[in-house]
């Protein structure tokens, strides 16, 4: 006769005192990509998720417009997982429906909408120590959700080629011309060989610029832009950006 412990199901809130990190580096529940591509027409995508942890997890799923710090109260993306909230055992897997729930007609059909999924997880804590005094950390994951549209033009690989920059009296301005966000973890201002200015984790909406800072004393010669793309599969491509 196969032999268990008691777990209880407790949510963030049961807690006096919980830390959230937003952070897949330290979450112990993980999926096999960084990012959701939703195509207009599917009914569903399957995700699978897999507990590294050696303690069970209770899981929480839920799909925001663009909040941070949204919570499962007042989600308000076109999208529903099931099952929303379940346990995780040590080193077991999950797969997780994403179903699409909103009209399509609602959103933009000339270009991508972003999304985001986010997979809360908080330890499965023994009914044996429900008494005891102990901080309980909990992390929630978020992933990019990105509906297509049928009448969408072009490819997504083309963005990497696409953006380019410009150089203004007080900033510098990429511009995404696309119909696809642009992702970008790392962005790069090279004069010669000194890196004059850098930053992380950039997303350009379509048919958008980004604005960027431009440092004082910086002429045009001998300038370029290096940038990090993140592409459909979550690898990164190194691309050096075109001036406009």
């Amino acid at each position: 006769m196969r032999s268990f412990t008691p777990y209880a199901f407790l949510l963030p809130l049961t807690f006096a005192v919980t830390a959230c990190v937003s952070h897949s580096i330290y979450a112990g529940v993980v999926t096999q990509g960084t990012r959701v591509i939703f195509e207009a027409g599917q009914n569903e995508k399957s995700l699978q998720l897999n507990n590294r942890d050696k303690h069970p997890n209770i899981v929480q799923i839920w799909t925001d417009s663009g909040v941070e710090d949204s919570s499962p109260e007042h989600a308000d993306g076109p999208f529903l997982a099931n099952p929303q909230m379940f346990k995780m055992n040590a080193q077991q897997g999950q797969v997780v429906r994403l179903k699409f729930i909103g009209i399509e007609k609602d959103l933009a059909q000339d270009r991508e909408s972003l999304f985001y999924l986010n997979i809360n997880e908080i330890p499965a804590i023994k009914s044996a120590d429900l008494e005891a005094n102990r901080l309980v950390v909990s992390f929630t994951n978020r992933l990019k959700i990105l509906y297509r549209p049928k009448k969408i033009q072009g490819n997504s690989a083309d963005v990497m080629q696409q953006v380019r920059y410009q150089i203004k009296p007080n900033s510098i301005q990429l511009h995404n011309p696309t119909a696809f966000y642009a992702h970008i973890s790392k962005l790069q201002l090279i004069q010669g060989e000194t890196i004059l200015a850098s930053q992380q984790s950039i997303v350009i909406p379509p048919k958008t610029e980004f604005i960027w800072t431009k440092p004082k004393g910086l002429s045009s010669n001998n300038v370029r832009i290096d940038a990090v793309f993140i592409n459909d599969y979550g690898a990164g491509v190194p691309v050096s950006l075109q001036q406009r």
